[in-house]
């Protein structure tokens, strides 16, 4: 794998669960103000980042919220995520492939090792920090 010592943008929140176990998953805004959640799917609040630790309820919650990070991601039985390839989000704030989810904003784009179909690891992505829509994505 190829690693990028380059600086990203983190910023510290509270957890508002329990996040231990879900290090580098997307995290969205907690109800209250200055928490953060697991993401759950690109809707409204989107993830607005990246968790680096794995705090408990009521800890830090260190957050990448711009810059290169690890991601948890999965692939199905279609498309693997190549470099270069754009990621969202699923319900349970891991990276999938962009082309699994018609109309999901481009979260992340994977900087580093292709990850093949029917997968599940840690891929390398820089993290664009709240996503954007762009036109259609071409199939894998």
């Amino acid at each position: 794998a190829v690693y990028h010592d380059i600086p990203g943008v983190d910023i510290s929140f509270v957890a508002a669960t329990n996040l231990s176990g879900l290090q580098y998953h997307f995290v969205q805004p907690g109800s209250v103000l200055g928490e953060v959640s697991i993401a759950t799917g690109a809707s409204n609040p989107a993830p607005f980042g990246i968790l680096q630790n794995s705090p408990s309820a009521a800890q830090e919650a260190t957050v990448r919220m711009l810059g290169p990070s690890k991601l948890f991601c999965l692939t199905g039985g279609t498309c693997g995520i190549a470099y270069s390839r754009f990621v969202t989000v699923n319900a349970s704030g891991q990276g999938i492939p962009l082309a699994t989810e018609s109309g999901s904003p481009i979260l992340a784009r994977n900087i580093g090792d292709t990850m093949a179909v029917s997968a599940s690891q840690f891929i390398e992505v820089f993290f664009f920090g709240g996503g954007f829509n762009a036109c259609a994505v071409s199939a894998c």
